[in-house]
């Protein structure tokens, strides 16, 4: 089978690359014949393309699309693997010449893409894509003040959105994000579910032991309002209060919102440390050393892959349930889940109380934790997109 892979950038820049990274060695060994394409090839894309003598790669940038349009059609693949270019006139043409599986990563059926509302206060968003969503942009906060932003971000995952119809066949990471699209017209047929795994890291080989609790809870992702870190910084005092005893929050990230947080930190006097990004090593260091991770997320997150490397050391998850979150954190099994319709920060309270109520009941929700990890290993994700890409070719055969 003759793959072609389109993706934006050629950089590791975050988790997709990283993800696309890892599925390069798996693809080899399925004898899948690979090429890449995308918009620019930095200085680092060797750490990006392991073994660049047996790949073909193009760039647009590099040699003009119609060039590289003449190449593709001699190297002819079989099927187009896509994870997004951002030309999306670009993109239109494979999907109307080659069989085209598409990995919906982002909300294209939103203005903002956030699939949410911020007033009167931060909940999930529910409604149907379309022009009533521009009454309802700046009423509920979806997005900036700038109505030229809101026009061009609307035509831009309007189009998206029909791109989306044009592939053959569409993978999703989360049960949630396939029914959204499901909701909005796509035949469940061509929507697969295909949770990502955790690239670069394996669950523990032993299962974790009980253990004293720590006290320590952690936060890991970029600061921004959308991720809700405000309001467990405001659950903190009652959750003291109601613990009994002094719990500690740290939180690994950076991003606008954190000038906010360290000021409300030092005028509420909570236990808080702000640690910047860490690399892999330290964030695992930390996951080892908390009694819980929490994801206050206010938005549906597509997946939220944080929860699953936190499983892979036996760490249980706190959060809100939105998004593709629950695909992952089980009540009473990995972790607890807080009433996401809406979010509040009283039920967060009561949704961290409950998991460090009892030693035992912790050291289930942690066995659970790194139990449920294992199901997100790269061979289980391979096998699965193998079957997908497999069933396109023959029914386009």
């Amino acid at each position: 089978m003759r793959l072609l892979l389109l993706r934006e950038l050629s950089t590791l820049q975050g988790g997709i690359e990283t993800y696309l990274q890892s599925l390069l060695s798996q693809f080899r060994r399925k004898s899948v014949e690979l090429s890449i394409l995308t918009n620019e090839i930095s200085h680092q894309s060797d750490s990006f393309l392991p073994n660049l003598s047996s790949i073909y790669r193009w760039s647009i940038n590099e040699s003009g699309f119609d060039h590289v349009w003449k190449q593709i059609e001699n190297w002819n693949p079989d099927l187009v693997y896509s994870h997004s270019l951002h030309n999306i006139d670009h993109e239109s043409r494979f999907t109307s010449r080659y069989p085209t599986l598409g990995y919906i990563h982002t909300y294209n059926t939103c203005i903002s893409g956030n699939k949410s509302h911020q007033f009167p206060y931060s909940t999930p968003c529910t409604k149907k894509f379309g022009l009533s969503c521009l009454g309802h942009y700046f009423p509920r906060r979806c997005g900036g003040l700038n109505p030229f932003t809101m026009l061009k971000l609307y035509q831009n995952n309007r189009q998206r959105f029909s791109l989306s119809k044009q592939y053959h066949a569409l993978a999703f990471a989360s049960n949630y994000m396939r029914d959204e699209y499901i909701r909005h017209g796509l035949s469940p047929d061509k929507c697969h579910l295909l949770p990502l795994p955790i690239p670069g890291q394996e669950p523990d080989l032993q299962p974790p032991d009980k253990r004293s609790f720590t006290n320590r809870l952690l936060f890991i992702g970029r600061l921004t309002n959308l991720k809700g870190t405000h309001y467990l910084l405001k659950a903190l005092p009652e959750l003291i209060k109601s613990l009994g005893k002094k719990i500690e929050l740290i939180i690994a990230g950076d991003g606008p919102e954190l000038p906010r947080l360290k000021e409300y930190t030092r005028s509420a006097k909570v236990p808080v440390e702000f640690t910047g990004w860490v690399n892999r090593q330290r964030r695992e260091e930390l996951m080892r050393s908390v009694d819980l991770l929490v994801v206050p997320s206010l938005w549906p997150e597509p997946f939220g892959l944080v929860g699953i490397e936190a499983g892979c050391v036996g760490l249980p998850a706190v959060a809100f349930e939105v998004g593709g979150i629950p695909d992952w954190l089980i009540p009473g099994e990995t972790g607890e889940l807080a009433s996401g319709n809406p979010p509040r920060i009283s039920g967060l309270t009561q949704a961290i109380v409950r998991a460090l109520s009892d030693r035992d009941y912790h050291h289930r929700l942690r066995m659970g934790a790194w139990k449920k990890s294992h199901e997100f290993s790269m061979e289980i994700h391979i096998e699965r997109l193998m079957n997908i890409l497999q069933s396109l070719h023959q029914e386009r055969s």
